[in-house]
């Protein structure tokens, strides 16, 4: 039978060598077990606060290698209940505003009309959906957007009365701005999707590097009271 005795030391106990290689260990172990659930529900819960789409789900992949990033998807959203407060609204708040301004601008439309057109706006609903790249990869271009209600405008329930009947001709006017309409939310939507995926991506990455960096595994090291061999390797 042989005996050894093993000296086992806390972190500021060991060497400066010692210490470099202890916290080199600590962080692969970090990376290894790395959870960002505590990171994309902030995510989903800011975007939710921020902007108020529906049931939004942050896919990511961050392992350094090609084709990882991160996307953003959101259930159907009503354009009424969305917040365009923040600047990164700003193109689709654009695109609402110039389709308002050209349906008011259609001197046949009557009053009847825009109130019925208006409030089917209102109701449009917009949606996200996963590309074919979805299939394999969580970078920002898996994701898009559709608009799901408007674009199939039923114009039999503006001829209620002889008011409100519509012209062919205004029916292939409003119709031309409708499908230009829905042409640029989507357009502009998964832009958007696009820009907030590269903004999670870089969020990602960034909560990766602090808790695999030095400070952070050095703090870790010491509030859990690890313990180590004389040269640095993990005492388990």
């Amino acid at each position: 039978m042989r005996e050894e005795i093993i000296k086992i030391y806390q972190f500021n106990e060991l060497s400066e060598s010692a210490q470099k290689l202890a916290i080199e260990k600590m962080s692969q172990l970090e990376y290894k077990s790395l959870d960002l659930e505590f990171w994309s529900e902030n995510w989903e819960e800011m975007i939710k606060t921020d902007f108020n789409f529906n049931d939004v789900k942050i896919h990511y992949s961050l392992g350094y290698c090609q084709g990882d990033g991160a996307s953003l998807e959101f259930s159907n959203t009503q354009i009424s209940e969305l917040k365009f407060t923040d600047k990164r609204m700003a193109s689709i708040r654009d695109s609402i505003w110039d389709f308002i301004n050209h349906i008011y601008s259609i001197e046949s439309l009557s009053k009847g009309n825009i109130k019925c057109i208006m409030e089917d706006l209102r109701d449009t609903t917009i949606c996200t959906y996963k590309n074919s790249y979805g299939n394999h990869y969580s970078h920002n271009r898996t994701i898009e957007s559709e608009v799901i209600n408007f674009s199939d405008y039923d114009f039999y329930k503006y001829r209620a009365t002889e008011d409100m009947e519509i012209s062919e001709e205004t029916q292939k006017m409003l119709l031309h701005y409708i499908d230009i309409f829905c042409e640029n939310i989507e357009y502009q939507v998964t832009e958007f999707l696009q820009n907030i995926g590269k903004e999670l991506e870089r969020s990602g990455y960034e909560e990766i590097e602090y808790r695999t960096g030095e400070e952070y595994t050095k703090e870790n090291i010491i509030s859990n009271e690890y313990e180590f061999t004389e040269n640095g390797e993990i005492y388990q």
